[in-house]
């Protein structure tokens, strides 16, 4: 199941004929069912072969309410991720307490929060929290000012290294950017994931925009 064997034997020696029945998800073979008898035994292969149908059939469907229920909870995470972000935003007024946090609810909204790690570089400085530290007991932020570059130059392009990107701009001019991070050895792309970075953006250029007018 799922590239996984699980068996109630640690040999299948002798075990020379028997009957299996596919699991399918959603019109996708996730793995099977087999029984195995010994070549000597005699075995009913019409009723056992309905009964092992059966049972893969009731798994499918135990496997399909999981996936369901996963993907609900993965929605709800970012639901409750943008709620927060856009509260904590209504009573900032420092882009440092802003950016806290954005951090602060976007990484645990990921899919895996434990391995993630996110950039914001705005206006000429870059905050940064890390990977969570067993040693320091939480995860490890900074804010540096960027000096390798040129603050008025953004690269458009994407980092290979990068899951989620999205600019910031304001007044139809690039001004920062996020970025979230998984490493290099856990490659994942999540469409829904990217979809939130994007309206954190959103909702941090719509903050910068009424900080310019007041």
């Amino acid at each position: 199941l799922d590239g996984e064997r699980i068996s109630s034997t640690s040999s299948s020696q002798d075990m020379t004929h028997g009957l299996s029945s596919k699991i399918s998800v959603n019109g996708r073979i996730r793995g099977q069912l087999s029984v195995f008898y010994p070549q000597d035994k005699p075995f009913l292969v019409l009723e056992e072969q309905k009964l092992i149908d059966a049972i893969t059939s009731d798994l499918a469907r135990w496997l399909e309410r999981k996936q369901v229920d996963e993907l609900l909870h993965e929605r709800l995470k970012e639901i409750t991720c943008l709620y927060e972000i856009r509260r904590g935003i209504g009573m900032e007024s420092s882009i440092d307490n802003v950016c806290q946090n954005i951090f602060e609810h976007l990484i645990p909204a990921m899919q895996f929060p434990e391995i993630a790690s996110a950039v914001i570089e705005l206006n000429g400085w870059r905050f940064t929290i890390g990977k969570f530290d067993p040693e320091a007991g939480h995860r490890l932020q900074s804010k540096a000012k960027i000096t390798h570059r040129k603050t008025s130059y953004w690269r458009t392009e994407r980092d290979p290294a990068c899951t989620c990107y999205s600019m910031i701009r304001v007044n139809g001019k690039v001004c920062g950017q996020i970025r979230v991070y998984y490493p290099a050895d856990h490659p994942h792309m999540v469409v829904e994931e990217q979809k939130l970075v994007n309206a954190i953006a959103s909702d941090l250029e719509s903050w910068l925009e009424r900080k310019r007018l007041e």
